[in-house]
């Protein structure tokens, strides 16, 4: 392999791990935004809840409001 084949293939590879970390920040953005919308609905109801964050890196988790 070449000079520039090498620098093409870290480039591509630079290129994908930079679109991978963008996507995961943008999962974590909203998946932040949403949470916060049904823990504040559930205050205004006084409704309770349980809260298990999965993955702190895209924000996923599981909201369970309290049954009445």
């Amino acid at each position: 392999m070449n000079r520039t084949t090498i620098a093409s293939v870290i480039g591509l590879v630079l290129l994908l791990a930079l679109i991978a970390a963008g996507l995961a920040l943008t999962k974590s953005y909203f998946n932040a935004k949403e949470l916060q919308a049904l823990l504040d609905s559930a205050a205004e109801r006084g409704i309770g809840y349980e809260v298990q964050i999965h993955n702190p890196w895209t924000g996923d988790y599981s909201f369970h409001p309290e049954a009445d």
